[in-house]
């Protein structure tokens, strides 16, 4: 399995794992105020949810670009010589 699958694989399982909560909460049989209780925690954990992943990507993205640089100066370094 490539690295770069995994964000995919696991966006799809949400966005599953969302429809399905949603399907579940249009037919379960509960009083009004119990299923806008739910869905009101879901949307709040699902926006600390994407702002944990948000600055995981951001973390990750400044590391990468890092490295990057770090093996382009080498290989500079060592076309140079």
């Amino acid at each position: 399995m490539s690295g770069d699958a995994l964000p995919t694989r696991t966006t799809c399982f949400l966005a599953g794992a969302a429809l399905g909560a949603a399907m579940g909460l249009l037919l379960a049989p509960q009083p009004g105020y119990r299923t806008r209780r739910f869905i009101r925690r879901l949307a709040e954990d699902t926006a600390d949810f994407l702002a944990d992943a948000k600055t995981d990507a951001s973390r990750r993205y400044r590391v990468l670009s890092r490295d990057a640089a770090q093996v382009i100066h080498r290989v500079k370094q060592a076309s140079a010589a």
